[in-house]
C-alpha cells in the first residue's frame, strides 16, 4: 500500500499546481462563465464601457435608430415583427427588453436584449448589430447561432448609433 499511496502523494502537488494554471488561462481568449458559456472577455465589443452613457432611453433609441433603421421591416403583419419584434413604436420595441430570443435554442437562455443583467453577450440585438461581425451575428454565450447580421440592408450604423445601444444595454435597458 505504501508503494502505491508515495509516488500519487509526490505528485499531487504538480496535479494541483498544473489543474491550477489550467482554469486559470481557459480557452479561446475567454474565461468559463458560471452558466458553461464563454464570457465576453475574448471580444472587447461584448464587455461594457467603463462609463456608459447613463441618460439613453428607449425613447431616444427609438428616435435615433429603431424608427430610421429597423422599423421599415420590423412591422407585422407584413415585416419581419412577427418573429423579431415590432419596432414601430417605443412601447413595442421596449417589449423586446427580457424577451427569450428566437435563437435561444435549447438552453433558452437568450434573450432579445438582457438588461436584467446588463449582459451585451446574452443580447441577441447586440450580437447582431456589432460593429465586430461578419454576415453573421457573434455566437451566443453558449454557442448560439444568431442569424444574419443587421440591419440586413447592407447600411453599416453609425458609431453614435452603436454606442447608443451598447450603452442603453449596459445601464440596464431602461424605458
Amino acid at each position: 500500500m505504501k508503494k502505491i499511496l508515495l509516488p500519487l502523494l509526490a505528485a499531487l502537488p504538480f496535479a494541483l499546481s498544473a489543474s491550477a494554471v489550467v482554469s486559470s488561462t481557459g480557452c479561446g481568449g475567454g474565461t468559463e462563465g458560471t452558466d458553461g458559456g464563454t464570457d465576453a472577455g475574448s471580444d472587447p465589443t461584448l464587455i461594457c464601457d467603463a462609463s456608459p452613457d447613463t441618460t439613453i432611453t428607449m425613447t431616444k433609441l427609438q428616435t435615433q435608430v429603431f424608427d430610421p433603421l429597423c422599423k421599415s421591416c420590423h412591422f407585422p403583419p407584413n415585416g419581419s415583427g412577427i418573429a423579431y419584434g415590432d419596432y414601430t413604436t417605443v412601447a413595442k420595441t421596449f417589449e423586446m427588453v427580457g424577451k427569450k430570443s428566437l435563437y435561444a435554442g435549447s438552453a433558452a437562455s437568450l434573450l432579445i436584449v438582457d438588461g436584467t443583467n446588463k449582459s451585451l453577450a446574452n443580447s441577441t440585438l447586440w450580437l447582431k448589430i456589432s460593429p465586430t461581425v461578419g454576415s453573421l451575428g457573434h455566437k451566443g454565450p453558449k454557442g448560439e447561432a444568431t442569424g444574419a447580421k443587421m440591419p440586413n440592408d447592407g447600411a453599416a450604423m453609425s458609431a453614435q448609433q452603436l454606442k447608443a445601444i451598447k450603452d442603453w444595454i449596459c445601464i440596464g435597458a431602461p424605458m
